[in-house]
């Protein structure tokens, strides 16, 4: 024989921080930032959190993750959604600002066309920022596949040459096609054919 006690205490706790579920803070919580930071939205779009104003994250399904909570991070990329800005050197390609909708929901996307110069695979965009020896750098980008017949593969790359650490990007199928020189990527799908 198996005895079940049905007995079990009924006491709730005093503090259920369930913020997946709630997606708010406790008022006995006090939360600071000292700048904005984004977050995804539960509409698949990129908010933007006020200084000091938490963010409750969600997947590119819109599924609640939670409080999102991250480490400190600088952008070294100046005029990052602006990449007609001279701060950007462009070589072999057409760039018209602000010509489509972001991942935010504004119009701030940069078109981006090769030229017809077929001798040259140099179709690119840089800008040159100083990083430290031995640590670990990261950097992202959303970007999308204009048309079928547009390009469908992406390169990233961080240093001087194809020699330095990369990571290519299919965007037909949303696969990292491949990496080298320890480099290492990913990519994730967001709506509306962007990925990051």
């Amino acid at each position: 024989n198996i005895f079940i006690n049905t007995n079990t205490p009924t006491v709730r706790p005093t503090l259920d921080l369930n913020f997946e579920r709630d997606q708010r803070l406790d008022s006995r919580i006090t939360f600071t930032r000292s700048s904005t930071a984004t977050y995804l939205g539960s509409d698949g779009l990129i908010k933007t959190a006020l200084a000091d104003q938490p963010r409750f994250d969600f997947d590119t399904n819109g599924n609640s993750l939670g409080l999102l909570i991250e480490e400190s991070r600088t952008n070294l990329i100046e005029y990052s959604e602006d990449m007609t800005n001279g701060q950007w050197s462009i070589g072999e390609v057409t760039v018209t600002a602000n010509h489509t909708t972001a991942p935010d929901g504004t119009q701030t996307a940069d078109f981006m066309v090769e030229d017809n110069n077929t001798s040259t695979s140099l179709n690119r965009i840089f800008e040159n920022v100083t990083v430290n020896n031995g640590t670990i750098n990261t950097f992202s980008v959303f970007v999308k596949r204009a048309s079928e017949g547009s390009p469908r593969n992406v390169r990233l790359l961080l240093g001087c040459g194809y020699g330095e650490d990369n990571a290519m990007f299919n965007l037909e199928n949303g696969t990292v096609h491949s990496s080298g020189n320890g480099g290492s990527g990913q990519i994730i799908e967001y709506p509306n054919g962007w990925y990051r």
